[in-house]
């Protein structure tokens, strides 16, 4: 994964680009980030993956945050399912209602945090044989979603309604359809939010 002062600049002069030519570009920077986070899944061992992570007050193990990064994956391919079949609002940009656990319950979250902790809970128990195969598929559906012209294309993208984008360095991408939103959160989770957890810096 590539270190923020590279990866920030870089993503903001992607997305000044018209969509057409944008969609492209984002799906390179996504392919980049996946392969390193793929590679780093591959190679890490249970022990690794069993340690508490050391970022500030965070107490769930490394497994446990490539749970969380897999659970929001989830949601969102929730969210691009919608996108395929043409909502303008998909359901992540609604609320945090509609999501559909692994067993097909529908816990509801007042609170990103409540997401948080529910699914850290969840998956304490899980071995790292469990949890890695897990969160390959899903790290992979959700990019072949995304960078896959004929599905989440440009188009589909931009047929969502208006919003804005907070970045992990402070700044906003205003007015841009949401349907980038949920591609920007997924890439930036991948790319820059867990690399100290995930001993990727």
């Amino acid at each position: 994964m590539m270190h923020p002062d590279e990866f920030y600049p870089n993503l903001k002069a992607i997305m000044a680009l018209p969509p057409q030519e944008r969609h492209p570009q984002l799906s390179a920077l996504h392919t980049q980030a996946l392969n390193r986070y793929v590679n780093r899944l591959n190679t890490m061992t249970e022990e690794e993956a069993l340690r508490p992570v050391t970022v500030g007050d965070d107490h769930r193990t490394v497994l446990q945050i490539v749970g969380h990064i897999a659970e929001w994956e989830r949601f969102i391919i929730l969210s691009a399912a919608d996108m395929l079949i043409g909502l303008e609002r998909p359901r992540l940009m609604k609320s945090l209602d509609g999501y559909i656990a692994l067993d097909g319950s529908t816990p509801t979250f007042a609170t990103i945090d409540e997401f948080n902790a529910y699914f850290a809970e969840q998956q304490k128990s899980w071995t790292w044989d469990k949890m890695r195969p897990f969160a390959i598929e899903t790290t992979t559906t959700i990019h072949q979603m995304f960078t896959n012209p004929v599905l989440l294309n440009a188009e589909r993208l931009e047929r969502t309604v208006m919003g804005r984008k907070w970045l992990g360095t402070g700044e906003v991408i205003a007015d841009i359809a949401v349907g980038w939103v949920l591609w920007l959160i997924v890439l930036e989770h991948i790319a820059t939010e867990h690399v100290v957890e995930l001993g990727l810096v």
